[in-house]
């Protein structure tokens, strides 16, 4: 009977360690999961130039030579530095993501998610979709 009293005991004891000794760790996952939303033209647009966003070309400087979204910064995605420069990157704002074809900066949107960007938008379709659209416009 005491060594039922005592298993008894020793049970209660080791349930209530147990579920006291849980950790509770705060992840960027708390405030909810880095997103990544793949948009088209006229939404990305929308955005560009909205406050906390920022607008980041991740083609090659002779992609870019042959014409840019005004206002991007250039991020080279095959440039050796890419991945120390997307790092050192502000988490607090949300970035606006195109290469030429949406490949590219899907690619660099993705590794922005898992560094723990909030938010990052990838134009679909990149800058040929754009220019698409513009030379639509014009017509």
């Amino acid at each position: 009977m005491k060594s039922s009293l005592y298993l008894l005991a020793a049970i209660a004891i080791s349930l209530l360690f147990c579920s006291c000794g849980e950790k509770v760790v705060s992840t960027p996952e708390a405030a909810g999961p880095p997103v990544v939303k793949d948009i088209g033209v006229e939404e990305f647009a929308k955005l560009i130039g909205t406050k906390d966003r920022v607008l980041i070309d991740v083609r090659t400087p002779s992609e870019i030579s042959m014409g840019k979204i005004p206002g991007a910064q250039e991020l080279d995605f095959n440039g050796p530095d890419f991945e120390s420069k997307m790092k050192s990157l502000a988490k607090d704002k949300e970035y606006l993501l195109y290469c030429r074809s949406g490949n590219r900066s899907g690619q660099a949107a993705r590794m922005m998610q898992k560094e723990g960007f909030p938010m990052v938008y990838n134009l679909d379709g990149g800058y040929l979709d754009w220019t698409n659209q513009e030379d639509k416009a014009v017509q």
